[in-house]
């Protein structure tokens, strides 16, 4: 509804911690308020529904880990 045919959007969504000894991130996910943090292959399907997913690929910010979705209108 807000992008325009064409644009691109940035999507950054929380995702399950992969490294097995990141006991930190691991706890903050456990006691999320929503409980809603899902795989990125859950949202990749989501959004390619809608989008053209360009690419997507995880990242970390401190003790968190996040999916990064890229994609075209």
């Amino acid at each position: 509804r807000v992008l325009k045919p064409g644009g691109k959007f940035l999507l950054i969504e929380d995702a399950p911690t992969r490294n097995k000894l990141n006991f930190v991130g691991k706890l903050g996910q456990k006691y999320d308020r929503g409980a809603n943090i899902r795989p990125a292959e859950f949202y990749a399907e989501k959004i390619s529904r809608v989008f053209d997913l360009k690419k997507y690929y995880p990242m970390r910010s401190g003790c968190w880990d996040y999916t990064v979705f890229v994609g075209v209108k």
